[in-house]
């Protein structure tokens, strides 16, 4: 059964509004409180919260004390000496611990391995990393959210048919038509997140992948159990096509179409961002001055030195290929996952198979090209003088 309600207090005012707690070690009043006062004390919303290593009783002989000498009005509370008053001890008072602390500060309680709330105990392996089984829709939701943010960044990016613009008109047209449909600042700002979202996604998602059902095959120890019990024919025969002990987990194609779909929506980014690049450079050659298009791009800084602007794009440039080496090592331990599962025992399970390995194939030749791809724009950039072309 749930405890009482706990009443509000005066501290949540505090709490409410996000202000920083005044509150001392040592100290069992706070500021606020004391002018106030009021009892200094946290108490937020829902049931009653108890400890079973005896830090309940303290705190309430505590905050009893602190009503006792504040009186309920804030004279006589302002009034009283705390530093005469040396037949107390406040260092033994029991003080939260930093992570308490903060949780509070934050509007909200840690959850301790010992608290008991709606009347039972919560064992400390609750408290702890998500379980297995949550870990499969978590990453689920994380690349189903990376998926969709990537899609936006790639509708973002102009489409070749939007650069036909005549060479009569006007060259300050033609840099006003490719600056407006282009924010490089955006673009390369999003691109280097989703990219770092997608390394960081990689391992766990290729855990889960091959990873499904993988207590399919676990004994039976239950004796006498109904598993054991003779299906009707029909039953029978559609169970033994299903996935069952003794069988060869199959991989989560699910997830790892998901996986697959995110990483090709960056590469569609990618094809996009080199696109753009050629697009500049066509603009640079229709300018009778060789004038370059004048995109806001996002501040490089190494320590106090800022680079100019020509070394700051090849600096983004070097950074984006960083990040797509760094994903050319995820989608090999991909590629390797899929590559040593046995050989499975089912048609559906081999065609599953095959598919994966088809996907990987054509991910880690357009990754290895569009490596290649930086590598040239790298070369161009770091020889490039817009008087020589």
């Amino acid at each position: 059964m749930s405890g009482p309600i706990r009443t509000r207090t005066a501290c949540d005012r505090c709490h409410s509004q996000k202000l920083r707690c005044p509150k001392q070690p040592g100290s069992v009043i706070c500021t606020r409180c004391l002018k106030a006062g009021a009892s200094c004390v946290y108490s937020p919303p829902g049931t009653y919260v108890s400890f079973g290593n005896g830090i309940s009783a303290d705190m309430t002989g505590a905050i009893m004390m602190v009503d006792g000498v504040s009186g309920g009005n804030g004279p006589s509370a302002e009034a009283f000496d705390w530093g005469a008053y040396d037949a107390m001890d406040f260092t033994l008072l029991p003080q939260p611990s930093s992570t308490t602390s903060q949780s509070c500060q934050d509007g909200s309680i840690s959850t301790n391995p010992t608290t008991v709330q709606d009347g039972s105990a919560t064992s400390a392996s609750s408290n702890s990393a998500p379980h297995e089984d949550n870990a499969r829709p978590v990453c689920t939701k994380q690349l189903t959210d990376l998926l969709l943010d990537t899609d936006k960044l790639w509708e973002r990016i102009p489409l070749r048919s939007t650069m036909h613009i005549p060479r009569s008109d006007p060259h300050e047209l033609y840099l006003k038509a490719l600056t407006e449909k282009a924010t490089t600042k955006y673009i390369l700002e999003n691109l280097f997140t989703v990219a770092q979202q997608l390394i960081d996604l990689y391992p766990q998602a290729i855990s889960l992948i091959c990873s499904r059902d993988a207590d399919a095959a676990a004994a039976c120890d239950v004796p006498d159990c109904t598993h054991e019990l003779v299906l009707p024919p029909a039953l029978r025969e559609l169970e033994e096509q299903l996935p069952s002990q003794g069988r060869l987990a199959r991989p989560d194609a699910a997830l790892a179409s998901l996986l697959v779909s995110c990483h090709v929506r960056l590469q569609d980014v990618l094809d996009r961002v080199f696109l753009l690049v050629t697009s500049c450079t066509r603009v640079t050659l229709a300018s009778p001055d060789r004038r370059e298009p004048d995109f806001d791009l996002s501040e490089m800084r190494v320590g106090s030195f800022v680079p100019q602007r020509t070394a700051a794009v090849l600096m983004h440039m070097t950074l984006l290929k960083h990040l797509m080496l760094t994903l050319s090592d995820k989608l090999a331990l991909f590629g390797e996952a899929v590559s040593s599962r046995k050989k499975p025992s089912t048609v559906e399970g081999d065609l599953e198979a095959r598919v994966l390995a088809m996907q990987h194939e054509s991910l880690a030749g357009r990754h290895a090209r569009q490596v290649q791809h930086i590598s040239t724009i790298e070369e161009f950039l770091v020889n490039f003088d817009p008087n020589k072309l």
